[in-house]
C-alpha cells in the first residue's frame, strides 16, 4: 500500500502530520510519498525522511485527549488531528526531532505531527 500526501514541500507542520500520521499505521508493505500536486512524480527530500526510529513496538494509541501515539524502538510518533491544541504529558526521555529540545511535556497544534527521538 502507498500513501500520497500531497502539500507545499517548505510547510514543516504538513508535512510532519503527513509522515507521522502514516507512521502510525505503517506496516512492513506501506510506503509513504509526500509531494506538491503540481509537481507529482517529483522527489524532495527533507531531513525527517532519514530520521531513524526503528521497528514499532506495536500499534497505535489513541490517548485520553484525542491524539495518537506509537512507540518505536528509538523513538515516538504523536499525531494530533482535532481542531484545538492537545497537551501531551509523561514524555521524559525524548527530545524534539525539529528542534533538538528534551520534552516532558508537548503541545501539539490543532493537526499537527511531532517526531520524539530517544535520549
Amino acid at each position: 500500500m502507498v500513501i500520497e500526501a500531497y502539500g507545499n514541500r517548505d510547510d514543516v507542520q504538513t508535512r510532519l502530520y503527513a509522515l507521522c500520521s502514516f507512521l502510525l499505521v505503517q506496516k512492513s508493505n506501506t510506503f509513504f510519498y509526500f509531494t506538491r500536486k503540481d509537481q507529482a512524480g517529483a522527489l524532495h527530500w527533507r531531513p525527517e525522511w532519514d530520521v531513524k526510529l526503528g521497528k514499532p513496538l506495536g500499534p497505535f494509541q489513541k490517548l485520553a485527549n484525542g491524539s495518537y501515539s506509537r512507540d518505536f524502538e528509538k523513538g515516538k510518533v504523536l499525531v494530533n488531528p482535532l481542531s484545538t491544541n492537545a497537551v501531551v504529558t509523561g514524555l521524559s526521555g525524548y527530545q524534539n526531532w525539529v528542534n533538538g529540545q528534551q520534552v516532558n511535556n508537548l503541545t501539539l497544534p490543532p493537526y499537527s505531527g511531532a517526531l520524539l527521538t530517544s535520549n
